[in-house]
């Protein structure tokens, strides 16, 4: 899911707990990320992962995205 605040796009997602450990998170980042791009050209791009979901945070970063703060990965889009 994409949300926009008007400043940010926010990515969030969820993968069954069955279908985890296939790629399926990295693929579904990826769209995320190429879909947001494609509608709010420029913006600054945000998701929120709990500290203790590792695997989520792996997707994430080897994304491109960046840890700010303890929970917050960013990702800046030009």
């Amino acid at each position: 899911r994409l949300d926009f605040d008007g400043r940010t796009v926010e990515l969030s997602l969820a993968v069954a707990p069955e279908s985890r450990g296939q790629g399926i998170g990295k693929q579904i980042v990826a769209a995320l990320t190429e879909e947001a791009r494609a509608w709010k050209p420029g913006v600054r791009l945000i998701a929120h992962v709990k500290a203790q979901n590792t695997a989520r945070l792996r997707v994430f970063l080897r994304e491109g995205f960046h840890l700010r703060g303890s929970r917050c990965l960013e990702l800046e889009t030009t």
